[in-house]
């Protein structure tokens, strides 16, 4: 099945289904079309399955405060993050930093990343982003509400990444779900996940935070780009997890400095 054959609002929905299918764990209906088509248009809503994954973390979050501290409680949020996910990103980052860290030619970079065992950079690097989630989301009174827009805006910096760089594939047969996602994104794609992006931040935060979290994240967008065109000459599935997590980091360290413990 093809979101092809719909129209308007109804086959928005089915893409939001093959986003979801794509990006989680999270039950979706047997239908749910994950053709190339399908794939590459449904990038748009990752931004919104961001807020959807930080709502039911939020959610679990609340729901543990009542009965323990709030250390215990960032902890079950992040552990539900990981279970609707499936570490996907957290597997992309590990990858990713085995890949560039120890490789000496972008063949064997991502021959590195290709591989399915961790090497002692992405275990350092991803346990030091860990605890660096941890410690900021237990040092500040709005933790449902950072949870929420650092899910969104992350994925829309990972997004971002897709619409301006080419897609380095990991081998000759390559066929991975990422690959259909490297049709290009129209000004459908944008406008939404810009719509999505500025809504969120305007919801979320005050106008000065919102701001300075867009330019940070902006610039972590350029750095990214000319870093994986230096060492990989374009992006890869793992490349984008890792993006994932360097945003969300970002947009917690900023607003927690911003806002506080208040």
């Amino acid at each position: 099945m093809s979101t092809c054959q719909y129209h308007g609002w109804r086959r928005q929905g089915w893409l939001l289904m093959t986003a979801l299918a794509f990006m989680t764990r999270l039950p979706v209906p047997a239908a749910t079309p994950l053709d190339r088509e399908s794939l590459s248009a449904c990038q748009r809503w990752f931004p919104l399955i961001g807020v959807l994954i930080g709502l039911i973390a939020a959610v679990g979050y609340t729901l543990a405060l009542q009965l323990w501290s709030q250390p215990v409680a960032v902890v079950i949020a992040m552990v539900l993050m990981v279970l609707v996910t499936g570490a996907l990103h957290e597997d992309g980052l590990a990858d990713t930093l085995d890949g560039l860290g120890g490789g000496w030619s972008v063949e064997q970079r991502l021959t590195i990343m290709k591989d399915s065992r961790v090497g002692s950079y992405g275990v350092v690097g991803l346990g030091l982003i860990l605890l660096m989630r941890f410690g900021l989301l237990s040092s500040t009174n709005y933790t449902v509400i950072l949870l929420i827009i650092s899910q969104c805006l992350s994925r829309a910096l990972a997004t971002s990444l897709m619409g301006s760089m080419s897609y380095r594939r990991q081998d000759p047969q390559d066929n991975s779900r990422i690959e259909s996602l490297t049709g290009g994104q129209s000004n459908t794609d944008r406008w939404i996940i810009l719509l999505t992006v500025l809504l969120m931040t305007g919801f979320c935060l005050p106008p000065g935070l919102a701001i300075a979290t867009l330019l940070a994240l902006g610039v972590l967008g350029w750095l990214m780009r000319f870093w994986l065109m230096k060492r990989l000459g374009g992006y890869t599935g793992d490349t984008l997890g890792a993006a994932q997590q360097f945003g969300e980091l970002l947009v917690l360290a900023i607003s927690t400095a911003w806002l506080g413990h208040g």
